[in-house]
């Protein structure tokens, strides 16, 4: 048995049950755009949990122990979407829904 079974269960465990950025997104968008169109965040949400905790149980922890520079390349990858997701909220326009709010 692998040792970090434990690791990856307590992980499940306490993200699966704990309410974090997800379902205040979720809600968030629940609210103002309606359930129809939330639909596809949680599905996105669910599936890459699930997933995520798939692939790390089925030996993507032995592949980056083999290859630590794999989680370095990732980190820096991560980093720069990050701030690219930034930039483009930062500088985007207003769509038209705030502007018709706005001048009524």
């Amino acid at each position: 048995m692998h040792p970090e079974i434990f690791s990856i269960a307590l992980f499940w465990f306490v993200t699966a049950y704990t309410p974090g950025p997800n379902n205040v997104v979720a809600s968030y968008s629940g609210f103002n755009f309606g359930i129809t169109k939330t639909i596809p965040h949680i599905l996105g949400v669910t599936l890459g949990f699930t997933s995520l905790v798939l692939f790390l149980s089925i030996g993507l922890i032995n592949i980056f122990k083999l290859f630590p520079i794999i989680q370095v390349v990732m980190r820096y990858l991560g980093t720069l979407f990050l701030i690219y997701l930034a930039y483009k909220i930062a500088f985007s326009e207003a769509s038209n829904e705030t502007k018709k709010r706005e001048s009524s």
